[in-house]
């Protein structure tokens, strides 16, 4: 385990990179190493390797894993140093949710593709910059899934809130061995609006309940993949339309988060931190905006994101955001930026 600095590092563009199972191997002990330095609190920890929460345990799990076809594992560099990663591969429903919970899920988690995430890691000093939602954005376009589950410590807080931000749901505790440490085993159908879906109404069969299920549009989480045919069916103009920005856009990108507003910037970098996710306007409001002041949500973000209008005609490019006004019945847009320009802008930010 190294020992970097809590300071921040100085911004520097971070390159996320693909690795199938015969590349892996080499990489083993760099990945552990992140391991080991997001986990602190595990490594430290008296008895955690005998639960299987420690850098032996998760080269053991990697070895096992490897033999999974579709093994994809990503790793985040940033200056040539690897600062986070990610694995996961396309797996059997009965294998990942096991005979206690099968029953429990969604018909289309058992049956339709499903991508088993099985790590995801940043070293501290490169956390909250977006980097853990880039990986999990390269994972979710190398394997294509149409669902994704997970299994996280209830007491990890950080990840809980990443997952929380990407759009997975509490589908129930999960145990790798009886006398193991209780997972939340946590699932994501990738694009999907959960606010149509009844299926995952959990029957309390001893099983924490946590799903949500919003009536109304304010709180649906929506995960948009990159290929996801939503992104051309948005509610934009002119300005949304035209050329996209791409991987050689790194100077243009910076050049536009310098001329743009502070209140508007405020707003996009939160549509950054959620690359995929469609966010509800009242959630910008609050989390982007420091909360509601008396003007319609609706209104407030678009007059904030007006901000963006300079930057946006010297860019000769399309603005970095799509949005889309509410259905019949419901209120207030709602706004995501694609994964790919994402990764462009939290690119560029880092040079400013």
């Amino acid at each position: 385990m190294s020992t970097p600095s809590m300071d921040r590092p100085p911004r520097t563009e971070v390159v996320i990179r693909p690795y199938g199972p015969g590349q892996v191997p080499p990489l083993v002990d760099v990945v552990a190493d992140i391991w080991a330095d997001a986990h602190p609190e595990l490594v430290d920890k008296p008895g955690a390797e005998a639960l299987g929460l420690s850098v032996p345990a998760l080269h053991h799990q990697l070895s096992g894993h490897l033999k999974h076809a579709g093994f994809t594992l990503v790793v985040a560099y940033a200056a040539g140093t690897a600062v986070g990663f990610g694995y996961a591969f396309p797996c059997d429903a009965e294998y990942w949710f096991g005979a206690d919970l099968i029953d429990q899920v969604p018909e289309g988690a058992r049956t339709e593709r499903l991508m088993g995430l099985c790590e995801l890691a940043v070293r501290p000093p490169w956390q909250s910059r977006g980097i853990g939602s880039q990986l999990h954005a390269e994972l979710v376009k190398a394997i294509a899934p149409a669902w994704s589950s997970l299994l996280a410590l209830p007491t990890n807080s950080r990840g809980q809130d990443l997952y929380s931000r990407l759009g997975y749901e509490y589908a129930g505790p999960y145990r790798n061995t009886p006398d193991g440490p209780e997972f939340d085993l946590l699932l994501l159908h990738v694009g999907h609006d959960w606010t149509h879906d009844t299926r995952f109404r959990l029957q309390n069969r001893g099983v924490k309940m946590r799903v949500r299920i919003p009536s109304l549009g304010a709180n649906v989480t929506v995960y948009l993949a990159e290929d996801d045919g939503r992104w051309v069916t948005h509610s934009g103009e002119a300005g949304h339309y035209g050329t996209e920005w791409g991987p050689a856009d790194l100077e243009r990108a910076a050049v536009f988060l310098s001329e743009v507003a502070p209140q508007a910037l405020h707003v996009f970098e939160y549509l950054l931190r959620n690359p995929g996710r469609k966010i509800h306007c009242t959630e910008l409001v609050d989390k982007a905006l420091g909360g509601a002041d008396g003007v319609d949500p609706a209104r407030r973000i678009a007059g904030v994101l007006s901000g963006m209008s300079k930057a946006h005609d010297n860019s000769e490019r399309r603005y970095p955001f799509v949005w889309w006004e509410a259905s019949q019945g419901r209120a207030g847009a709602t706004y995501a930026v694609r994964p790919s320009v994402a990764a462009v802008f939290l690119a560029a930010r880092l040079r400013l």
